[in-house]
C-alpha cells in the first residue's frame, strides 16, 4: 500500500491536464468525524449501532483539473444562460501545478478535486457498506441519508440544468487514479 507522500509525489509529477480520469475512492462517515448523525434528524432517536459507521466505496469517471467556476459558466454558455456563474471562495486551494492536489487551508488535509455531472460520457458507482461491512442497497441509503447523514452542500446557484458536483476525496482515501496509464491502484474496472 502506499503511503500519503508517495501518493502526493505520484499525483504532482501528473502533466497539467484539463480532463478525464478513471477514478476510485473509499471513504468512512462515522459519529466521531461529523459524517454520520448522533440521533435521526427526524425522529431524534439515537443512530443505531450498525449506521456508526458508513463506507462507500466511488468507482468512475470524473473531470479533473479546471475550475469549478470556469466549468459552470461553459455549462451555462451551452446551455443559452448568460455564463457569469461566481464561485464562493472554499475552504481549499490548489498546492500542484496540475491543479489536481488540494490543501484545506487551516487543517492541512491534502484532497484531489473530482467533478461529476460535467460531460456526457461520465458514469459512476457508489456501494455502501454499514458499521458491520454489510452492504446497503441504494434505496436504503437514500433513506438513511435523510435520516441520520450529514446533508450535501447545495448547489442549486449554479442556475443549470446539469449541475456539476464537487467532491473533494482525501488523498489517502484514493485507492486508483487513472488517465491513459494507471498512477495509482492498477486498473479501473
Amino acid at each position: 500500500m502506499m503511503t500519503l507522500e508517495e501518493k502526493v509525489s505520484i499525483i504532482s509529477s501528473i502533466p497539467k491536464v484539463k480532463g478525464i480520469f478513471g477514478f476510485a475512492a473509499e471513504t468512512e462517515k462515522t459519529t466521531v468525524n461529523g459524517g454520520v448523525l448522533q440521533k435521526s434528524r427526524k425522529t431524534k432517536v439515537p443512530t443505531p449501532v450498525r449506521f456508526h459507521k458508513i463506507t462507500t466505496i466511488f468507482t468512475g469517471v470524473v473531470f479533473m483539473g479546471d475550475s469549478y467556476q470556469e466549468m459552470v459558466n461553459k455549462v451555462r454558455d451551452k446551455e443559452g444562460l448568460e455564463p457569469d456563474f461566481e464561485a464562493r471562495p472554499t475552504y481549499c486551494s490548489p498546492v500542484t501545478e496540475n491543479n489536481l492536489v488540494y490543501q484545506h487551508k487551516k487543517s492541512g488535509q491534502l484532497y484531489l478535486r473530482v467533478y461529476t455531472g460535467y460531460g456526457a460520457t461520465m458514469t459512476s458507482e457508489r456501494k455502501y457498506f454499514d458499521a458491520y461491512g454489510k452492504e446497503i442497497d441504494a434505496e436504503e441509503y437514500l433513506a438513511l441519508k435523510e435520516e441520520y447523514l450529514k446533508k450535501d452542500s447545495d448547489s442549486s446557484r449554479q442556475g443549470v440544468e446539469n449541475e456539476i458536483r464537487v467532491l473533494n476525496y482525501k488523498v489517502e482515501n484514493v485507492t486508483k487514479l487513472k488517465r491513459h496509464e494507471t498512477w495509482i491502484g492498477g486498473e479501473m474496472v
